[in-house]
């Protein structure tokens, strides 16, 4: 420091001699380096932001694109056949004096009978749609036979497939037994069998099977058809779009079809999907819940729960079967351990007694309904601390809210909505038993009030520290089970504070995760030489991002939702 000095003053003087030159040199960049860090970190703030608006902006221009093809769209699908009802039916009634012969007028009826129900498969596609986007769309699931719904909806198209000169096949065992609303499943099989007829050649093949993937049934569709490319899968099942190219020109549509299709298989927690190729046909998937008994009735749900004492305990308060043994197969496809109650006083028993990490409840039950349950629940001491998930058809949420519940789902409930909080709940429950300490270390305390508030309420034990050097010093002193740490700190940076606990043996082994601001590049990510278990971004960062790299990082494994396609 004393160099330092001694070169500033020749500096000022503008005597400075030789071999004052580099300790010029080194305290003017020091000087800039310090001056231009706050501007550094604005100046990326401010690109951030901008890239956020410009990925809003085209977000914005890409619905908008879409609401006008849909619109365009619709204008097309209504009035293509509306024009057609009106048009031939002006013609009959032009016929007052029978001129047309009878197979004409026969024909023109037909006509205006074909227009009619396609007006009104569009119409229905859009009131669908609709009713699933606002969470109205009922499922009435029971155990339905396979075989005999793909043998219903076979009948139907049987006469275009013909007309067509294809072949039809299903491949479904007797034995396959589902649990779905038996209408819905119907709806979603003549959508894709009429999908695989409408785009083969004539003379081709349509194939339907169905076969048991442990707690599913998995349907396939498949055609010998002019295929998609591997690009156009995901768009397939996007709202309003169509593909462009040779399928789109063969055969006009709403662009509605296929996003019905995948909502209906979502809202029974099953999963669509496909595989194709250009030129080498198209095989359409969806997985529905397999039936666990014969029987409708509660005894065959009870059997198949005795023995299965694996994964987080979630009690089922449901006095209706299906009900339950829907939201049954959604807990065990995600590695819960399921237990029902099916009325009030056997909820509140249960729930003292086997304490679980969550209890999912309807309001709508005998003798004790779910709004005195769920008040008792949060009255009792021993139970008062189980978070409770409201799901039902009564759309009650502000009163839900008020008597204690953590959350509320209005029927029909999506199986990764309900499963995602379960997940967080779960682990929440792992982490309190734990005891789990985390140190946040970071010189922004806003950054470490955000961090707290986010981990404080799943039952984290929050330690904090503004610097590298008191993070050290906390992690030494506290051995906290991770180190959540910034890198941009004045001081020691947050690169020398891993390197230090790295290279101490006593604070080697604690996890450590990065939050940042920082824009990383190949040579900051070789600097911690993969010492840390992940890298978040500050601006991106949600509390569920934050809450699966903990579980990763802690271990906890508490079950997560699969993503659809």
């Amino acid at each position: 420091m004393a160099l330092h000095g001694e070169a500033l003053k020749h500096l000022v003087t503008g005597e400075a001699a030789p071999e004052h030159l580099s300790g010029i040199v080194e305290l003017s960049t020091q000087f800039l380096e310090e001056a231009l860090a706050p501007f550094e970190m604005t100046v990326r703030g401010f690109q951030e932001a901008n890239d956020r608006l410009v990925l809003a902006n085209m977000e914005l221009k890409r619905a908008d694109e879409m609401e006008k093809r849909f619109l365009a769209n619709m204008s097309h699908e209504l009035r293509t056949p509306l024009n057609a009802i009106l048009g031939f039916a002006e013609l009959l009634l032009d016929d007052r004096e029978n001129g047309l012969r009878p197979e004409r007028r026969r024909a023109f009826l037909e006509t205006i009978h074909r227009s009619g129900k396609h007006l009104l498969a569009v119409i229905n596609d859009i009131l669908d749609l609709a009713k699933v986007d606002a969470g109205q769309m009922t499922i009435a699931a029971e155990p339905v036979a396979g075989a005999d719904a793909v043998s219903e909806v076979i009948g139907l198209i049987e006469p275009l497939a013909r007309e067509r000169g294809i072949v039809l096949e299903a491949k479904v065992r007797p034995s396959i037994r589902i649990i779905a609303d038996p209408g819905r499943l119907k709806q979603i099989l003549l959508n894709l069998l009429s999908n695989a007829i409408k785009f083969s050649q004539n003379g081709g093949r349509v194939c339907v099977t169905a076969r048991r993937q442990r707690h599913e049934i998995r349907f396939e569709v498949t055609d010998t058809g002019i295929g998609i490319a591997p690009e156009d899968h995901r768009r397939l099942f996007v709202e309003f779009q169509q593909l462009a190219g040779g399928l789109d020109r063969r055969q006009q549509g709403t662009g509605l079809g296929l996003a019905l299709t995948k909502r209906l298989v979502e809202l029974h927690g099953g999963k669509i999907g496909v595989r194709s190729a250009l030129a080498q046909g198209s095989t359409f998937w969806f997985t529905m819940p397999v039936a666990l008994d014969t029987e409708t009735g509660a005894e065959p749900l009870a059997r198949e729960l005795e023995g299965d004492s694996t994964g987080p305990l979630v009690l089922v308060v449901e006095d209706d079967p299906k009900a339950a043994e829907l939201l049954v197969h959604y807990l065990r496809s995600a590695g819960y351990r399921p237990e029902v109650a099916r009325h009030g006083g056997e909820a509140l028993e249960k729930a003292k007694r086997l304490q679980p990490v969550a209890i999912t409840l309807d309001v709508l039950l005998p003798k004790l309904d779910g709004w005195e349950v769920l008040a008792r629940l949060k009255r009792d001491r021993k139970t008062a601390h189980i978070p409770v998930v409201v799901v039902s058809v009564v759309d009650e949420q502000s009163l839900g809210r008020v008597l204690g519940a953590a959350d509320y789902f209005v029927k029909p409930v999506s199986r990764d909505a309900l499963i995602a909080r379960l997940s967080r709940y779960a682990f929440t429950a792992k982490v309190k038993e734990r005891e789990v300490t985390v140190l946040l270390v970071d010189d922004e305390l806003e950054a470490l009030e955000l961090l707290a508030n986010i981990l404080e309420p799943l039952g984290f034990t929050v330690i904090k520290a503004a610097s590298g050097e008191e993070g050290i010093q906390s992690t030494r002193r506290c051995r906290p089970d991770l180190v959540i740490l910034d890198l941009m700190m004045p001081g020691m940076t947050g690169f020398e504070v891993v390197k230090v606990l790295k290279a101490d043996l006593y604070t080697r082994a604690i996890p450590i995760l990065i939050v940042t601001a920082k824009d990383m590049n190949e040579h900051d990510k070789a600097a911690l030489n993969g010492d840390v278990e992940a890298v978040l971004s500050k601006g991106s960062l949600a509390s569920m991002d934050l809450l699966a790299w903990l579980e990763e990082a802690l271990g906890a494994h508490a079950p997560r939702a699969d993503t659809a396609v």
